[in-house]
């Protein structure tokens, strides 16, 4: 299904400490030019720690990770991602997907809180939706004038049955497919500039 790719092994764990979250480098999985990790809060919610990183300034990569309404125009099995407020600093997403493996086949829908610190991070949460708990963060570091690293953080569990090694597997599967969409599309807006 994925072809493993050579990754230089300095990105494989310059993970930034994270309040709650405990991880080890025995759950790192590699998936083209995607690093995985599997994370446990200290309150032992499951998640996966993501990077990619991005030939592209950092300026280019925040302007298409923050364009939250065109997300679902390439991204794979997302619907719809609209902006439905903005209060406080916060920003509001409507955001509704797919996913499958097997028997399961689920349609997700949420509605998620955002905040942004620019050129840094993107906090997210779970406002209402489908998941138990769906919480993370995006964030950016600049490598240099034309690199960028790119982190997804995410801690979910859905309100409908799957066995934990599902949802484990779909989130390993599905992050990076998402990840790599992103880097296309920050590649091409790239190359316009």
């Amino acid at each position: 299904m994925f072809l493993y790719s050579l990754v230089v092994p300095a990105i494989l764990m310059s993970l930034m400490g994270t309040a709650n979250a405990s991880s080890s480098q025995d759950n790192l999985t590699i998936k083209e030019e995607v690093v995985l990790q599997e994370i446990e809060t200290a309150d032992g919610r499951e998640g996966i720690l993501a990077k990619i990183i991005i030939p592209a300034p950092l300026e280019v990569v925040w302007s298409v990770i923050t364009d939250y309404e065109k997300l679902s125009d390439f991204i794979p099995d997302m619907k719809l991602s609209e902006v439905v407020g903005k209060k406080d600093g916060e920003i509001i997403l409507h955001q509704q997907g797919e996913s499958g493996f097997l028997m399961f086949h689920f349609k997700v829908d949420l509605i998620l809180k955002l905040v942004e610190n620019r050129y840094q991070r993107i906090e997210f949460n779970q406002v209402s939706g489908d998941f138990d708990y769906f919480e993370g963060e995006w964030k950016t570091e600049s490598l240099g004038d034309r690199e960028t690293m790119l982190i997804y953080k995410l801690i979910a569990h859905p309100k409908f049955y799957a066995p934990g090694w599902v949802v484990r597997y779909m989130l390993k599967r599905d992050i990076p497919v998402r990840l790599k969409a992103l880097r296309e599309r920050i590649l091409k807006i790239n190359s316009l500039q």
